[in-house]
This record gives C-alpha cells, structure tokens and sequence, in this order.
C-alpha cells in the first residue's frame, strides 16, 4: 500500500484498530491505562478515528493488547478486502 495521504493512513489505521478490539469484545475504555499506553480511553478513540499520529511503541502494545503482532496491525489491505483490485474472471 502506498502512503500517499496522511489522514487517510490514519483512517485505514483507526479502523483496523477498531475492528480487532470489538472481535475481541473490548472496550475503549479497557485500553485507558497510564502506566503501559500513556494514553486515556479518550486519547484511544481519536486513534480510532484516525485524528491521533501515535508513535510506533504504543502501536506496539496496542497490538499486544489485541493479541496480533505489529505487522498484523498494520496489515491495512486486508480490511474487507480494503485495497485489493478486484479483477473480473471470464
């Protein structure tokens, strides 16, 4: 996928991140925690709406708390089929 566009980038990343935690049946406010995150449940929802840039380490224990790796957090073009060409068969 390229980066082109910052929002969008953090849309798309807002999104995946959303939809990992309902599969898991978490809630926002199940990620306010200061002490591993530094971040609060409300600093969590402008991450999934995609209006927070965070930094790689708090991706990192997102992703652990979510019990997928980084690269399967990031794997953005997976996402309902986010990204892929859909090609036409005859």
């Amino acid at each position: 996928m390229a980066i082109e566009d910052k929002d969008k980038f953090l849309r798309m990343l807002g999104e995946r991140i959303r939809n990992l935690r309902l599969e898991k049946g978490l809630r926002q406010e199940d990620f306010d925690d200061e002490t591993d995150l530094g971040i609060t449940s409300r600093g969590f929802q402008e991450i999934e709406y995609g209006r927070k840039n965070v930094k790689v380490y708090t991706l990192a224990m997102i992703a652990e708390r979510l019990g997928v790796t980084l690269p399967e957090l990031l794997n953005l073009g997976s996402e309902k089929g986010k990204g892929r060409k859909k090609t036409k068969r005859t």
